[in-house]
């Protein structure tokens, strides 16, 4: 094997010992929500795999960009790949319709996620396969949500598994945490179909395929029959459910359709936990309907006592007046004996520390500097000791808000001028832009500027009176725990 470096044989060795309790149901062919990692104290490991990866330590880490997926050519003639078009547009027809109409609702919150995280927007049908985008599937294996991920493999990405919560179940937070997730497989196996056989089958059953058949093609491990008969099916049916809804006309399939139950544009509201969902109606006037549709995860009615507090996703209609009477919630907490809680939202944020720089703290959290930008407000990548940054999604917008826009592959001021009949000088006044320069990821406000791009010489007592609030609303607004703002900084107002 003289491509596989001794390097890779140590890291297989490893694996070994943290993936031995993989099982599986390799059975049923056409089962949505397989496991898709062994799970537990599974770790996604860098190895060698090419002659001509830089040998240098020195070299430095690039985030890149996936923006298609791209497979062996021709691949689509594959007879397992046909097989399966067939089947979803003959034996399961009525099944597949229902996947397509239920992943519309779903679709364009799941691609932005994806595309925030420099990732082929193409990958939604992964999650299609998995659970046909029934929020609360469950596989057998316990697999569960969206993305079909295992207890421990859902921890080892950051989402909150407990008696109250299982944030598997939230489209959102589970798609940020499968995009890390796949974005680290496709950086170990450079290949689509060798990380989309590591999500289904574990990295070690794919890396150990690899290493006795000395080979790193997919579909040759697949005709050896190496790999279980359930990973050599997931992948054609992957490419071959994509294919089929892009091509859903030409089927014969209805125009999927999410039947106006599309999601609306939401924000992150953070309140005191545990609580009722039914007393956060309440108190701050979101319809309980809402909170629970918008919210899957907390499968209970209420926030689990396991955290101090906790962000819900609210419809940004109801956000200002939700944030404003979120104070009524202080004395509305549940007691709970015997359950000691911590502070959730440090997986949201971080503090910069000396030494560090916005590459750094991207690669450190998996993500693009243009993504921590986004969610930042950062119109560059100036950033200071001290300072408090988003790690995590904290708003989702629709293409159809009228507010804010994120800004896509290929648009240019220009093309967004026009998209909304706005003049460029407007856009560039109500976000603060020196230039034409705007990058992926991206918001920019269609309306009237509701940020202020900190100056020389700004404080918050001279921002205040510019725009008629108080130093107090603004550090509120901006979670800001003292009087400290940084050149560059971008304020609510």
């Amino acid at each position: 094997m003289k491509y596989l470096s001794h390097t890779l044989i140590l890291i297989f060795l490893a694996s070994c010992a943290s993936n031995n309790d993989v099982n599986r149901d390799l059975d049923s062919a056409d089962q949505i929500g397989d496991i898709i990692s062994s799970g537990g104290t599974t770790k996604v490991r860098y190895f060698s795999l090419f002659d001509d990866e830089p040998k240098s330590k020195d070299v430095k880490k690039v985030f890149k960009r996936y923006e298609s997926l791209t497979f062996k050519k021709d691949i689509m003639k594959n007879s397992t790949v046909q097989w399966w078009i067939n089947y979803y547009v003959t034996k399961d027809r009525d099944r597949f319709q229902r996947m397509l109409n239920r992943g519309e609702r779903y679709k364009e919150v799941v691609q932005t996620i994806l595309s925030e995280n420099g990732l082929p927007e193409d990958l939604y049908y992964l999650a299609f396969v998995e659970s046909g985008f029934v929020v609360n599937a469950k596989s057998k294996a316990s697999a569960q949500g969206v993305w079909q991920f295992m207890k421990g493999t859902a921890k080892q990405y950051g989402l909150v598994v407990d008696n109250y919560m299982d944030e598997r179940n939230d489209p959102i937070r589970a798609t940020e945490a499968a995009s890390k997730y796949l974005r680290k497989l496709y950086s170990a196996y450079n290949s689509w179909e060798l990380a989309f056989a590591a999500y289904n089958a574990g990295e070690y059953r794919v890396l150990s395929s690899i290493m006795k058949a000395e080979d790193r093609d997919f579909w040759k491990l697949s005709d050896k029959k190496i790999l279980p008969k359930e990973t050599r099916n997931y992948v054609p049916k992957i490419l071959a459910a994509r294919y089929v809804a892009k091509n859903w006309m030409r089927y014969g399939f209805s125009r999927p359709t999410s039947g106006g139950d599309s999601y609306p544009d939401l924000e992150s509201l953070e309140v005191p936990s545990p609580i009722k969902l039914k007393t956060v109606s309440n108190k701050l006037g979101v319809p309980l309907e809402d909170l629970k549709k918008f919210n899957p995860h907390l499968h209970r009615g209420v926030i689990s006592p396991r955290v101090s507090s906790y962000e819900l996703w609210v419809p940004s209609r109801y956000y200002s007046l939700a944030r404003d009477r979120k104070y009524l919630l202080k004395s509305e907490r549940i007691r709970v004996r015997g359950i000691a809680s911590k502070n959730s939202n440090k997986k949201n944020y971080y503090r910069v520390k000396s030494g560090d720089s916005l590459s750094a703290i991207a690669e450190k959290f998996g993500t693009s500097m243009n993504h921590l930008k986004a969610i930042n407000n950062l119109s560059g990548s100036r950033i200071l000791v001290g300072q408090k940054l988003r790690v995590t999604q904290k708003s989702y917008y629709s293409s159809n808000s009228k507010e804010v826009y994120r800004v896509r592959t290929g648009d240019t001021l220009s093309k967004i001028s026009q998209k909304f009949n706005i003049r460029i000088s407007t856009l560039k006044k109500h976000n603060d832009l020196d230039g034409n320069k705007i990058f992926v990821g991206q918001y920019l406000n269609l309306k009237k500027k509701s940020y202020h791009k900190v100056q020389s010489g700004d404080s918050l007592a001279s921002i205040s009176r510019r725009y008629g609030t108080s130093i107090r609303e603004l550090r509120k607004k901006n979670k800001l725990r003292s009087s400290t703002i940084y050149i560059g900084q971008m304020l609510k107002i």
